[in-house]
């Protein structure tokens, strides 16, 4: 219900500003031109839930290590001493890692966002 309410009131909105432009005298591709031209204003950012705080928290905790996981990967393959199998095994752990890292890094974007 509370969706349909927005959308709702955005309608009203619409019809407001129109007629109030055209008491005004404009045009409506003046009042559209102008409407446009406005900057969005955002809505205000809801709160994040328990869940989520956690989450961030968790983040926070995961990315350094496994950042840290990554360089000593890293480390080990530019040894130069490791046998073929072991180098595949690294290299496999670190596309891993940095698809792991890459979705926790975004995942802690968008909760920074809300906070």
């Amino acid at each position: 219900y509370r969706i349909w309410q927005k959308d709702n009131e955005k309608k009203e909105n619409k019809w407001d500003v129109l007629e109030a432009g055209k008491r005004k005298g404009e045009t409506t591709e003046q009042i559209v031109k102008n409407k446009i031209d406005t900057p969005v204003t955002t809505t205000a950012k809801k709160a994040l839930s328990f869940k989520e705080k956690r989450e961030f928290e968790l983040l926070e905790k995961e990315m350094p290590e496994l950042e840290k996981e990554k360089q000593l990967l890293t480390s080990e393959m530019s040894s130069g001493t490791l046998p073929f199998e072991s180098i595949q095994k690294i290299s496999n752990r670190l596309i891993e890692l940095t698809q792991l890292l890459e979705e926790k890094e975004t995942r802690w974007l968008e909760l920074s966002e809300l906070m």
